[in-house]
C-alpha cells in the first residue's frame, strides 16, 4: 500500500473469507493494531456479499429498501 500510495482505514475494514464450508474460517490479521476478525457477510460498492459467495443476504437488503 506505501508504494502504491494508498492509505486504508482500518475501522471501515472488514475480513471476509470467501469458502463454501460448513463452518466458517476464524483466522483474523491485525492491521495498524487493530484486530480484523471475519465476519459472515459485507457491503462492498453496494452489493452484499457474504462468505458463501450466494445472493441470500442481497436479496434480503434489497427487500428491505423496497419495503421502506
Amino acid at each position: 500500500a506505501n508504494i502504491r500510495g494508498i492509505k486504508f482505514e482500518p475501522l471501515k475494514s472488514e475480513l471476509i473469507h470467501f469458502t463454501r464450508a460448513r463452518h466458517p474460517r476464524t483466522e483474523y490479521i491485525t492491521f495498524r493494531d487493530t484486530r480484523l476478525a471475519p465476519v459472515e457477510s459485507a457491503r462492498f460498492l453496494g452489493v452484499w456479499i457474504n462468505r458463501k459467495l450466494n445472493w441470500k443476504i442481497h436479496g434480503a437488503a434489497i427487500k428491505q429498501k423496497l419495503i421502506k
